[in-house]
């Protein structure tokens, strides 16, 4: 299996099928700094179409069901994600991270690491 790493900003593309994506932050825990993650289905314009369109731990799968929120831990999320199954009008699937209260800023983590692979891999 081959790795892609990029740098802050890169794109690259990905298989068109059903994929896990795994989001962490490090160190994982910072001062009892609660960290969100979550993803958004969004259009063309960069914007969600409504509620069915985002996916977070009190919402885990909402709309068809083709992103998925799977587990949560500190610093660590994870997702399914099945393109083959996104609406038709979703243009790319954005995953964020929020500061629980505001409490810190992203400068107390030294590293983000987005891993995407194949649901069956």
């Amino acid at each position: 299996m081959s790795v892609t790493q990029l740098i802050a900003g890169a794109n690259c593309p990905v298989p068109h099928e059903k994929l896990q994506v795994e989001v962490l932050l490090s160190p994982a825990q910072v001062n009892g700094i609660e960290v969100d993650i979550s993803a958004f289905a969004l259009t063309t314009t960069g914007k969600v179409r409504g509620d069915d369109d985002m996916v977070f731990y009190g919402q885990p799968s909402p709309g068809n069901g083709s992103v998925v929120f799977l587990t949560n831990s500190a610093g660590q999320a994870e997702f399914n994600v099945d393109l083959p199954n996104l609406v038709q009008a979703t243009e790319k699937v954005a995953f964020t991270a929020t500061i629980h209260e505001n409490r810190a800023n992203f400068g107390v983590f030294s590293n983000l690491q987005v891993t995407v692979k194949n649901a069956a891999g």
